[in-house]
């Protein structure tokens, strides 16, 4: 167990107190503290929590911090919490149970729900479609079925999110770890490499955790950017490095584009108020998606030099 933390101790608790009270069967929480500020999560594990193993990873970015703690595991099966998500009960039985039952499983995920809708920024945040992708299962190959769109296996945001998803240790031998060159949808990038190397990826609708929204418009507003960077880059990323993919992951790239000003965008400055996500939060993950190319060329280009 993985969870990933960076100057929340308050939550962190809240997340390490739920997983106390899953079942017995034996595993052990590593925390990966990224890039702190202060010792507040550290005092935090060693003053309550001291079953908990505590690292330091000084290289700031969620994608180090997940690398660092599988780094550091020992266990077969590495599963990942955020530091602001709360595992229900059974969570960890749902995540053993299809992994012990199919043996080639390459990835578990699961739905996250909002562990409180009371703000406005909370409130706006399901609205914008939040973390939960349902409550069906699904499996998921490289091979496209009948219910998935053409633009399949790109739109892996279908398969889960990082806030919940465990992953079959020797999984990473075989397609790398996390990319820390992505400064956010490092989990979407390594779902699309889960499907690219024909592995098996299950979204299991009883391994629920709870996520504690952003309660601040203003930090929900960099929610939304960090979405549209993380998304545009990771499909650059694909259409960079991936010739069989390239034509299809440009063509995504541009109907997103397309999505949001002709969907999102034009109707909302035509006035129609039945659109229910205000302006500003349409313009920010517009932004996003429109610097994602840019700085993704800038980091790479600084890796060469």
């Amino acid at each position: 167990m993985v969870v990933c933390t960076r100057n929340r101790a308050d939550q962190l608790s809240t997340c390490l107190d739920a997983l106390g009270c899953q079942t017995n069967l034996e595993f052990e929480t590593l925390v990966v503290d990224n890039a702190p500020v202060d010792q507040s999560t550290r005092d935090l594990i060693y003053g309550r929590y001291k079953d908990c193993r505590y690292i330091v990873e000084p290289r700031q970015g969620i994608a180090c911090a997940r690398n660092r703690g599988i780094a550091e595991s020992r266990g077969e099966i590495v599963a990942f919490l955020d530091d602001d998500c709360r595992p229900i009960a059974g969570w960890l039985d749902a995540i053993a149970a299809n992994f012990l039952a199919r043996p080639w499983l390459a990835c578990c995920t699961g739905p996250v729900l909002p562990m409180e809708v009371k703000t406005p920024a909370q409130r706006l945040m399901e609205v914008r479609g939040g973390f939960n992708k349902g409550f069906v299962k699904k499996v998921f190959g490289r091979e496209p079925v009948a219910d998935q769109s053409k633009s399949y296996p790109l739109q892996t945001w279908m398969c889960g999110t990082g806030g919940n998803m465990s992953f079959r240790r020797s999984v990473f031998n075989r397609i790398g770890l996390f990319d820390e060159w992505l400064q956010s949808a490092e989990d979407l990038e390594m779902f699309y490499r889960v499907l690219r190397h024909d592995l098996e990826l299950i979204y299991e609708p009883v391994a629920v955790v709870q996520h504690q929204h952003v309660d601040d418009y203003w930090a929900l507003r960099r929610r939304l950017y960090r979405w549209g960077l993380g998304y545009i880059a990771y499909l650059a990323k694909v259409a960079r490095h991936d010739p069989i993919y390239r034509k299809k992951a440009l063509c995504e790239i541009i109907g997103w584009y397309s999505y949001q000003v002709k969907d999102r965008l034009w109707p909302r400055l035509r006035g129609e108020r039945d659109m229910s996500l205000p302006l500003d939060l349409i313009l920010a993950e517009i932004a996003g998606g429109l610097v994602a190319i840019p700085c993704y060329l800038l980091q790479w280009l600084r890796a060469l030099c």
